[in-house]
């Protein structure tokens, strides 16, 4: 008769010695794990609430002694490397830091830096202006495709002619406008360019001015494309009428409202109802 063997285990004990270092270990390890992430949530809190935080980084750097601006103007040049080099304690890589809020004109700045002859190279580009901005009367700068307003000297936009009244519009409305004017500036068939932008309301939209004379109660700037193909559409039969018809004819039973060279309204604010709206100005060009 088998008799099944009793297993004897034996209890293994560490001396004291080897006990208190693996202990240690233990400890050390969940330190550096406690640590490690208290250092991770303190950038995160100083990355969101320091807004100095590219200019401090950039004075551990090594400094910069001598920088070279590619991209702008001339005379733009001249006041960034002036900016860049100029006095106040400040070292000129803090000062690369803060180019975009410096000079708002800037759409991009990228830094190459020669870490052994301890200079840099800026190279920016401008942001795009599609008119000159005014608030009341008082020219605020300038508005690029994005709708946001940004400051700059008027030599640097020689080719911003066209006004923009802004008044009251709020950000929504200055970026519907900026996407309206990337379609109107286009437009080859329209009577002559458009010369001004003004803000009427928010109820009324904007009203648009063509150099002719031309005026158009646009509303506001949804269904831009299929309104410009519409309006271009009735520009064409008004001046057509004029043309075919004395002044004061009978067209169709009606006499015609329009004469040659008579500047016109047109009004697109009821557009979404199907209706098109067309008068001559009062005494002719306005």
């Amino acid at each position: 008769m088998n008799r099944s063997r009793k297993v004897r285990r034996h209890r293994v004990v560490l001396r004291p010695k080897v006990r208190r270092r693996r202990l240690a270990a233990a400890a050390a390890v969940s330190a550096l794990l406690v640590l490690g992430g208290a250092a991770v949530l303190t950038l995160r809190h100083i990355s969101r609430n320091f807004s100095g935080l590219p200019g401090f980084w950039a004075r551990l750097g090594p400094r910069i002694e001598s920088v070279t601006v590619a991209g702008a103007p001339e005379e733009l040049t001249r006041e960034i490397e002036a900016y860049l080099s100029g006095e106040g304690g400040a070292a000129v890589s803090s000062r690369v830091a803060e180019l975009g809020e410096r000079f708002t004109c800037l759409r991009t700045v990228r830094v190459s830096r020669d870490w052994r002859g301890r200079s840099a190279r800026v190279d920016v580009a401008l942001r795009r202006a599609l008119g000159a901005v005014r608030r009341r009367g008082r020219p605020i700068g300038f508005l690029d495709e994005t709708g946001g307003v940004f400051a700059a000297a008027p030599a640097l936009y020689p080719e911003a002619r066209l006004a923009l009244d802004v008044e009251d519009a709020d950000s929504s409305q200055l970026r519907a406008l900026a996407g309206g004017l990337s379609v109107l500036g286009g437009a080859e068939d329209l009577p002559s360019p458009v010369e001004r932008v003004r803000f009427r309301s928010p109820y009324e939209g904007w009203e648009v001015f063509l150099a002719d004379g031309t005026r158009v109660l646009w509303g506001d700037f949804r269904w831009t494309r299929e309104k410009l193909s519409r309006l271009q559409e009735a520009l064409a039969d008004a001046r057509r009428s004029s043309l075919d018809e004395p002044a004061g004819a009978s067209l169709g039973g009606q006499r015609s409202p329009f004469r040659d060279g008579d500047a016109i309204i047109a009004d697109l604010r009821y557009f979404e109802d199907g209706r098109v709206l067309l008068r001559p100005v009062a005494g002719g060009r306005s």
